[in-house]
């Protein structure tokens, strides 16, 4: 099975800044009911995915390309490429792009 990737552009995502590029991977149909989805993100200099949590879920944001913040649970932590910021269930995330660059972020959403 071959997947067509969606692409979308979210303006404030999660009460973030700015408008960032989302593209659906995979989808929870796509992953046998065993995940949420897989997306590649393109977040601008400048822009982020506001500060948000999930329930009953566990998420992966792995940096393709950039640098910036991640904001793990109340906490900001520099990421940059090759770096995966991890997200147990009910934690508060979001992810920042502070560099010069677009920033390309692969998101893992899985059930807990």
């Amino acid at each position: 099975m071959i997947i067509e990737e969606k692409i979308m552009q979210s303006e404030n995502r999660c009460g973030g800044k700015g408008t960032v590029e989302v593209h659906i991977l995979m989808e929870k149909a796509d992953l046998c009911e065993n995940g949420l989805g897989v997306t590649r993100i393109i977040i601008p200099s400048g822009a982020s995915i506001g500060v948000h949590q999930h329930e009953k879920s566990v998420e992966q944001y792995h940096v393709l390309k950039g640098s910036g913040i991640f904001h793990d649970n109340g906490t900001d932590k520099p990421i940059k490429t090759g770096e995966t910021g991890v997200i147990r269930p009910n934690e508060w995330h979001g992810i920042e792009n502070t560099g010069d660059e677009n920033m390309e972020v692969i998101a893992v959403h899985m059930f807990e």
